[in-house]
């Protein structure tokens, strides 16, 4: 990227109609001089919508999804991306915003466009929740958003400390006791990046520092379809990580998922991701399978209905999966134990001798 990414195909439109809007007045007034674009340009009107939740792409075993609207230079917001509509315009006036990591000058970064990530995560980190500044902050969520996608980007925004800046944001919102269609819109975006950063495992790391696991884990069941949707999405990415399974398993985090799994209200979709979850951490490590089969039998009867009621399907074989894998740690376990008792045995035969 040559530290430099352009940030909005509105940015190159309005460079290009400024320069033949330029060349045309060269033309007029047969000077030679070349007429710089005006950076104080008028900004656009933002507006923001929401609609019913589009699918991710398929990174939970069986799930649809459809990549949401390019945003700078074309460029595709990787899985994970918003349920809900892009923002209907940005402000991209300035034909000169550019994404790097050298930082504006701390003064003007919200009177003017941001320039730089680091621009975009001050706007994030600002108290202000006002009207205008939400839309000011989609937007830089959306920048964000399209950074993520390149695998080197990951690392530069955890060395920009985004994961604290993020779940700062988002407990802001949390914490609200009446919320406004953009800042529920500004939540969901803020949870699917934070889905997205959570693919870097220091920032997997990073994220139990912050606490913000239990808060997630509680969001599982939220009657918000999106907010649960982009909790699930986060938890699937920290319970392929040893360390944040144990924090989902100590949240409640597999009593959250049974309750989302007997809903009658919750669509297979967000089901079938809580059990790619479970699955993970099966297959993470011994401890996390130990650790869920403390509460084996109420999610084994979830299972088998699971697989009863969901014949030959993605949902099914899921369950299956785990169902299988169950079974197996539960033998290992009554094998070793049947071994250490037969053990135990001959040595009390040998003392008494």
């Amino acid at each position: 990227m040559e530290g430099v990414v352009k940030t909005s195909i509105l940015t190159a439109i309005s460079a290009i109609t400024k320069n033949k809007n330029n060349s045309k007045n060269n033309n007029k007034s047969n000077n030679n001089n070349t007429i710089k674009p005006n950076r104080n340009t008028t900004t656009t009107t933002t507006t923001t919508t929401t609609t019913p939740t589009s699918k991710r792409s398929n990174i939970y075993s069986g799930s649809s999804s459809s990549s949401s609207s390019s945003s700078s230079s074309g460029l595709g917001i990787p899985y994970g991306t918003s349920s809900s509509e892009e923002i209907a315009t940005l402000d991209d006036s300035d034909p000169d915003h550019e994404i790097s990591t050298s930082s504006s000058s701390e003064t003007d970064f919200l009177q003017n466009s941001p320039r730089t990530v680091q621009d975009h995560l001050r706007i994030l980190r600002s108290d202000d929740l006002s009207n205008q500044m939400v839309i000011k902050k989609l937007d830089s969520v959306h920048v964000l958003s399209s950074v993520v996608s390149y695998s080197e980007s990951l690392a530069l925004l955890s060395n920009l400390n985004s994961i604290s800046v993020v779940v700062n944001s988002l407990n802001s919102l949390l914490a609200l006791e009446m919320i406004s269609k953009n800042q529920n819109t500004l939540m969901i975006k803020l949870g699917l990046l934070l889905g997205n950063l959570l693919q870097y495992p220091e920032n997997q790391k990073k994220i139990i520092e912050t606490r913000f696991i239990s808060t997630l884990v509680n969001l599982i069941n939220d009657d918000d379809a999106e907010r649960a949707d982009f909790s699930l999405f986060s938890l699937f990415n920290l319970s392929q990580n040893e360390e944040c399974g144990t924090e989902i398993i100590l949240s409640q985090g597999i009593k959250e998922v049974i309750t989302l799994l007997e809903s009658k209200k919750a669509t297979n979709s967000l089901k079938k991701q809580a059990l790619q979850i479970i699955l993970n951490m099966y297959l993470e490590s011994e401890n996390l399978r130990s650790m869920i089969s403390s509460e084996n039998e109420q999610l084994i009867g979830v299972l088998k209905y699971i697989i009863a009621n969901n014949s030959k399907s993605d949902f099914s074989e899921l369950a299956s999966k785990i169902l299988n894998m169950n079974y197996e740690h539960q033998k290992y376990i009554n094998d070793n134990y049947s071994q250490n008792y037969s053990d135990e045995e001959e040595e009390d035969e040998d003392e008494d001798e």
